[in-house]
């Protein structure tokens, strides 16, 4: 459901250009170097994944340990954050410029949840439907960035086999983490994509070997 990892992060460090430069960043003298902080899931490395983020950020005019440090806090779930955001909040009272980044729409959830001061951008699958933002156009408070995996795209992958296989009359749709916030709004397009184009959807969750066995039955 999603779009290769390197489109992702080219627009992902698209969003973080935009809002350092709109905040005026680029030019404007501030007490320390910016600090761009990654909270996100336990299996992202800082190494290979976000090189092309680090190259983008290079040629609009921002070095690593120049004007800006890479502050990496990785973790699978999302709990304390509450502990050292107040140290974020404090930089920035103090005029030091501090932007959140993620590609995680729990962690995005989380970050929305725990302050209203620190700006944060993010790179998820669809920032509306998931309650991180109220509005796209106008995301409003702290929060800023783009939808990397927008909801037609459920629709068209059931037109399209549909057109290949003009005689499937049930559509299986697994899945495997229950807990994905982008899970409900996904399932939901699936499920007015296949009842337009009359078809049966059962939806399943699987995550072993021996799930795959279990759903077999259901289509």
């Amino acid at each position: 459901m999603n779009p290769p990892r390197a489109l992702a992060l080219g627009i992902f460090g698209a969003a973080l250009i935009l809002i350092v430069s709109a905040c005026g960043l680029l030019t404007r003298p501030t007490p320390g170097m910016a600090r761009l902080v990654y909270f996100g899931p336990g299996n992202v490395s800082p190494g290979d994944n976000y090189a092309a983020l680090r190259d983008d950020l290079r040629r609009a005019g921002w070095l690593e340990g120049q004007n800006f440090t890479f502050d990496w806090r990785v973790q699978a779930d999302t709990t304390g954050i509450e502990a050292w955001m107040p140290e974020l909040e404090a930089e920035i009272a103090q005029g030091r410029p501090v932007v959140v980044t993620t590609d995680s729409t729990a962690h995005a959830l989380a970050l929305k949840k725990a302050t209203g001061r620190v700006s944060i951008v993010v790179g998820i699958g669809d920032p509306l439907a998931s309650g991180v933002v109220t509005n796209d156009a106008h995301p409003g408070a702290n929060i800023t960035g783009v939808a990397t995996s927008r909801y037609p795209q459920p629709s068209k992958k059931i037109e399209v086999l549909k057109e290949a296989l003009p005689t499937v009359t049930h559509l299986g749709v697994l899945y495997a983490e229950s807990t994905n916030p982008n899970l409900a709004p996904s399932l939901a397009e699936f499920e007015i994509a296949t009842r337009q184009l009359g078809l049966e959807m059962a939806s399943v969750q699987a995550r072993r070997r021996e799930d795959f066995e279990f759903a077999a039955p259901w289509w």
